[in-house]
């Protein structure tokens, strides 16, 4: 499924709304916990037409960022490059080490201080990762201390972000 070639033009920054607009409703069950804020920035104009499944991708990151956030205060921005239309992630979480952030795309593999924060199975990055490999772009990661920690537990700004041809 992760390669089947059908391809379809649309609004990149129309799917982001739509996605973050899910995400974003209020349900009335009282959890005692804060409910993630996401914010989108930036816009672009241009269609990208990539293949069915590309939505999973973003889908994934945005997820991942929701679960793993400790602040949650969840940043999704786009922004047009010269040929390309580029999408991050940004949260503040768990710290990836610097060795995880390549083991972290394999099936079932989820960071040490990720581990310790929540539950999870490993296989959200894993598929986001399958998908983008099959629509021919990376998933990049960066995650910079910013000093803090939650117990033991080192916090970072983790970014994910891609880049996705565009007209």
């Amino acid at each position: 499924a992760a390669s089947f070639p059908r391809r379809y033009n649309f609004s990149l920054h129309g799917m982001l709304k739509k996605i973050v607009g899910v995400f974003s409703i209020d349900d009335e069950v009282d959890t005692g916990q804060r409910s993630p804020t996401i914010h989108l920035n930036g816009s672009a104009y241009r269609a990208v037409n990539p293949r069915e499944n590309f939505k999973l991708v973003p889908f994934a990151l945005i997820t991942n960022a929701i679960r793993y956030s400790i602040e949650g205060d969840i940043r999704v921005n786009i922004a047009e490059r010269t040929t390309t239309t580029e999408v991050s992630v940004e949260s503040v979480g768990p710290c990836i080490e610097q060795e995880e952030i390549p083991l972290i795309f394999g099936k079932k593999m989820r960071g040490r201080w990720a581990v310790k924060h929540s539950s999870g199975t490993g296989v959200g990055l894993y598929l986001a990762d399958v998908i983008a490999r099959a629509n021919g772009f990376q998933i990049n990661v960066t995650s910079v201390l910013n000093g803090r920690f939650r117990g033991s537990i080192p916090l970072a700004l983790n970014r994910f972000w891609f880049e996705v041809p565009s007209r």
